[in-house]
């Protein structure tokens, strides 16, 4: 069904505009102006629902059909601007100048890598490269003796990494020698405990620069 609604609408601005009433069965057209309700007629509905009738059409007055056809017009307008945009939009998506676009976009992030993320990324591969060195060195360090046999070992004793300590002659272990000596290879030394810290840091450090790395 099609409702012609200039046709609708120019009959409604020539009835009276309302409020309308009913008692079930007639239908009291009416008008107000200035605060002032003025009645015009009095209208009977013969039918068997005359009840329901008048007060629909109490209710359907021309007011509210002219509101009602504001309120569509108003969203026939907001369907047309929102076409035009999608329309827009469309179009530039497709053409040379959604591709420009993408093609600017493309070489700011370029850019920005370059000036900001390449040189860190570079430096960490150089910080990288120094720590695993010094680990190495680190870790190929046992707690040696100068002077002292290969086979010559301090009985119980242990270094950082869990290797047996070798005879340190210029120290006295007799009293003690395995507790003492493990002592000593953990302490402040070329392969003590110190170092064994100082490996966890450069693992962690080395751990972090990875990451950076896979992420760039």
């Amino acid at each position: 069904m099609t409702v012609d609604k200039v046709k609708l609408k120019a009959l409604a601005e020539a009835a009276t505009p309302g409020p309308w009433g009913s008692d079930g069965s007639y239908v009291c057209t009416a008008r107000t102006e200035g605060g002032t309700t003025y009645v015009e007629s009095w209208r009977a509905v013969a039918d068997s629902n005359q009840m329901e009738n008048t007060k629909f059409i109490a209710e359907a007055n021309p007011a509210a059909v002219l509101e009602l056809i504001a309120e569509n017009e108003r969203l026939e307008r907001c369907e047309d601007d929102l076409s035009a945009s999608v329309k827009y939009w469309f179009n530039a998506c497709k053409g040379a100048q959604f591709e420009a676009g993408v093609k600017h976009a493309d070489e700011a992030a370029a850019k920005y890598i370059d000036e900001h993320w390449r040189p860190q990324r570079d430096q960490l591969k150089a910080e990288n490269e120094q720590l695993r060195a010094r680990l190495e060195q680190i870790r190929d360090r046992p707690c040696s003796v100068h002077g002292a046999p290969d086979d010559a070992m301090i009985p119980n004793a242990l270094d950082a990494w869990g290797r047996p300590v070798p005879q340190h002659l210029p120290y006295d272990f007799s009293g003690n020698p395995g507790a003492s000596a493990t002592q000593y290879c953990n302490g402040w030394n070329d392969a003590g405990g110190y170092w064994k810290n100082h490996c966890i840091d450069l693992e962690q450090k080395l751990a972090g620069i990875s990451s950076a790395e896979k992420n760039g």
